[in-house]
C-alpha cells in the first residue's frame, strides 16, 4: 500500500493543501497520510524549489483565477491556469471536482490540483460552498 509522507497546511485557508511525497509512486491509488506537519511559509516558492510534488488549492467555478492563492499560481504555473480554461466558466457541476496541470519544478514533476471549491468569487465573506 502507498502512503504520504507529509501533509502540509500553510495556515492561509482550509483550501490550500500541500501534499509532500517524495521517494515513492501512489500506484494509482490515494494511499493514507501518516503525519500531518503544519507550517507556515510560501507556497509558490517552496514548490518551485521542488518541495511538494502535490500541490492543491481552491478555485471558483469562473475559470478568473485573479486572487488569492490562485492568482499567484496562475502567473507561477500557466499550465494550471490553461487546465482551469479547459472548463466551462460558470458551471455550477464543477463544485466538488478538480482538475490537474503537470509542471516541472526544479527538475521534478509537480501536480498542481485545481480543486473547485467555491462557485462564486464575487460579494463578501466566505466563498465555499
Amino acid at each position: 500500500m502507498s502512503e504520504a509522507r507529509h501533509l502540509i497546511h500553510a495556515g492561509v485557508s482550509p483550501t490550500q493543501v500541500f501534499v509532500r511525497r517524495r521517494g515513492f509512486s501512489t500506484g494509482g491509488g490515494l494511499g493514507y497520510i501518516r503525519r500531518v506537519t503544519t507550517m507556515q511559509g510560501d507556497l509558490i516558492a517552496l514548490a518551485k524549489v521542488g518541495e511538494f510534488d502535490v500541490i492543491v488549492h481552491g478555485c471558483n467555478c469562473f475559470c478568473t483565477m485573479g486572487a488569492g492563492i490562485a492568482k499567484g499560481i496562475r502567473a507561477a504555473f500557466p499550465a494550471a491556469y490553461d487546465a482551469d480554461l479547459a472548463t466551462t466558466p460558470g458551471d455550477r457541476s464543477k463544485l466538488g471536482t478538480c482538475t490537474f496541470a503537470q509542471v516541472e519544478s526544479s527538475g521534478s514533476p509537480l501536480v498542481v490540483v485545481n480543486a473547485y471549491t467555491q462557485f462564486d468569487y464575487r460579494g463578501r465573506g466566505t466563498k465555499l460552498d
